[in-house]
Parts: C-alpha cells; sequence; structure tokens
C-alpha cells in the first residue's frame, strides 16, 4: 500500500511535468519572470523554474506563483540550498521547506525541492486554509504567535512572511499575464 501509493504520486508528477513541457511558457513569460530576479536566474533556469513550479503547482494544487515565490524568499532560488535550523536541523532545497537531519539527494534537485515544498505547503493547507504560507514558514506556533501581532526578530517582522510571499506571487502573475498578452 505504501509504495503504491508512492508510485501513484511519481505517475501523478510525471505526467504533469510532460504536461508542462507540452506547454511550455512562452519566451515573452520567461523573460518577464527572469526580469523580476535577474540576480539569481539566468534565461535557461528561469524556463527550468517555471516549468517545474508549474507541474509541482499541477500536482499539490497551488499555484505556481506561490511555489516561485517561497522559492526566491527562501532560497534565491539555489537548487542545494541547505539552510541551518536551530536543533542542528537544516532545511534542504529550493524552497526549504522541513528542518531535518540532513538533505535526501532529491530534495537538492529542481523537481524535488519543488515537490517537496508544494507538498508541505499542501499539508499546511488543510490545517490552516487562511495562514497556509505563515504556517509552512513557522507550523502551528507560527500561526499562534503572530494572531497576537508582529514578533519581531533580528529588527525582522517574521509574521510578514506570508503577506510578503503573496506580494510576490502577485508581482509573479502580473509580470507573467502582461507577457502572455503582449
Amino acid at each position: 500500500d505504501f509504495w503504491c501509493a508512492h508510485v501513484v504520486y511519481l505517475v501523478t508528477f510525471l505526467v504533469a511535468i510532460l504536461l508542462t513541457i507540452l506547454h511550455p511558457p512562452t519566451s515573452a513569460e520567461v523573460e518577464a519572470f527572469l526580469s523580476l530576479s535577474p540576480a539569481y536566474l539566468s534565461s535557461s533556469s528561469a524556463l527550468q523554474h517555471l516549468v517545474v513550479a508549474r507541474a509541482a503547482g499541477v500536482v499539490h494544487g497551488e499555484a505556481p506563483s506561490v511555489l516561485l515565490a517561497v522559492a526566491y524568499h527562501e532560497s534565491r532560488y539555489t537548487l542545494v540550498q541547505r539552510t541551518r535550523e536551530p536543533g542542528s536541523r537544516v532545511s534542504c532545497g529550493v524552497m526549504t521547506p522541513i528542518p531535518q537531519s540532513g538533505c535526501s539527494a532529491w530534495e537538492l534537485t529542481l523537481a524535488g525541492g519543488y515537490d517537496v515544498g508544494a507538498k508541505h505547503l499542501a499539508m499546511w493547507r488543510t490545517h490552516y486554509p487562511r495562514h497556509t504560507r505563515l504556517a509552512y514558514a513557522g507550523g502551528g506556533g507560527l500561526v499562534r504567535v503572530c494572531a497576537r501581532g508582529p514578533w519581531m526578530v533580528a529588527g525582522r517582522n517574521v509574521c510578514s512572511f506570508e503577506r510578503d510571499i503573496l506580494t510576490l506571487a502577485r508581482e509573479i502573475d502580473r509580470a507573467l499575464k502582461k507577457a502572455g498578452t503582449s
């Protein structure tokens, strides 16, 4: 049963990638996305991020722009990102979703990074539909702390994560929409 679920999941993800490849982002969309983060992306990597974020979005029911915004915030689109976390843990991959003892090879690939991150985001959506991105950043504890007001860490309001992600996602959506209609 365990393996059957994973095989079905893998097939679904591969079909989503195939569908995305058959209907790839236009060159105008790639250039629009690239223009938002030219210091971190090349034309080639912008195309790859768009394709894989769209596939992960299809599989996990999340807007690709949100996945791209989280990837920008967490790693600046770095595939092999390893972020140190409290308790001798590390968060891995382009979306750095889950503090753990180490990184798997899958998490440090483009597809794996978006897949694991989007799956983690989808899990939090079931528990905190109004604060999914905030729960992604720090679990239910962060959602509860932020319900009381701003939480300042090193001069930064940690509770602004959700707003920051949604603002960047809207910026990505606007750029892609404009590129699609030009």
